[in-house]
């Protein structure tokens, strides 16, 4: 079986330098967040794991993405402008996992940021939701982390479009049109 054999339909198909142009975000940035790197501190090597394994599968040694993986570097990328550290980010990550049991939390209709943390959404047995921040342990007000997903389409808790040109409608990165191609 060939890589575009084994590749399923339906959730985009994007190169590490198509998702740098799209978010705006080197390509080497993109690669070692998501191919993992050794950081060299005070002559101690470290791993450095990637943040997540991409929905695809590799080629050769080129990471390819799925619109998910899309969809969640564009957080990472917005917390780490917000001020946020990848070590924050990263435990963040495993936190939420665990919380919405999703390997790509962010992605999942569960999550909004202010922009300077990174929040989940608690349903309570009464139906109403709160916001829980990931860093601090604390719940905050829902209203006031909405607009953070004004640009994302969300159907059955999840992501499923982008339009990332500030929300105009014109222009839509949808998994199930073109491969994920802007349209």
């Amino acid at each position: 079986m060939t890589p575009a054999e084994s590749v399923p339909l339906g959730i985009g198909y994007y190169t590490v330098p198509e998702a740098s142009r799209l978010l705006r975000v080197p390509a080497r940035t993109i690669n070692r967040w998501l191919g993992g790197y050794t950081d060299t501190s005070k002559g101690i090597e470290t791993e450095m794991p990637p943040l997540w394994q991409p929905e695809l599968p590799a080629f050769g040694n080129h990471i390819e993405l799925g619109f998910r993986d899309l969809v969640e570097l564009r957080f990472v990328n917005a917390f780490l402008e917000a001020g946020l550290g990848l070590l924050t980010i990263r435990n963040c990550i495993a936190v939420a996992r665990e919380c919405v049991d999703d390997a790509r939390p962010f992605s999942t209709q569960r999550f909004r940021t202010d922009g300077r943390t990174i929040f989940l959404e608690s349903l309570h047995q009464r139906g109403e939701g709160d916001m829980l921040d990931l860093r601090k342990g604390q719940y905050v007000l829902k209203a006031a982390i909405e607009r953070t997903f004004r640009d994302l389409d969300i159907a059955h808790d999840a992501v499923t479009r982008w339009r990332p040109h500030r929300g105009r409608k014109s222009v839509v990165i949808d998994p199930t049109r073109a491969f994920g191609q802007r349209s």
